[in-house]
């Protein structure tokens, strides 16, 4: 599991904890927040990582749809009410790096995810577009 309080530090001394306290604390919750989603999701992000042989299909309806269902509709409100394609309105976050990588992940294991969800993949776009990634981003693949 990831303990994204490691992140803080870094994430702060770069502006990127969210703007004003009120934002940073709603950051702070998000990422509390979908750290309970990414743990729901365990099962099947680890089939989808190669750490798991367990039954993708199996997990996909046991682990990934229940998740879908209640916490989408949530992402996409906070991305819809940001109205600038981050979370938050104070602009990019930690939390839409933590956000992006995870969507990365379901958009390699589950079937049309970013065309079932659009508002994902433009996301998605916008942090890994982002000029100060390109050479880690090349350097990954």
């Amino acid at each position: 599991m990831v303990h994204y309080k490691l992140y803080y530090f870094p994430v702060k001394a770069r502006g990127l904890a969210g703007t004003g306290d009120w934002e940073k604390a709603q950051v702070d919750a998000f990422v509390d927040f979908f750290k309970d989603i990414s743990s729901e999701l365990g099962p099947f992000s680890a089939i989808l990582l190669g750490f798991s042989q367990a039954d993708k299909e199996a997990a996909y309806k046991e682990h990934y749809l229940p998740v879908a269902e209640r916490a989408f509709p949530i992402l996409k409100k906070y991305l819809r009410d940001a109205g600038n394609g981050y979370l938050f309105k104070g602009g990019l976050t930690y939390a839409d790096f933590i956000l992006a990588e995870a969507f990365d992940l379901l958009a390699k294991g589950v079937p049309n995810f970013y065309e079932d969800h659009p508002e994902f993949k433009n996301h998605n776009q916008k942090v890994y577009s982002l000029p100060q990634l390109q050479k880690y981003l090349s350097a990954r693949s």
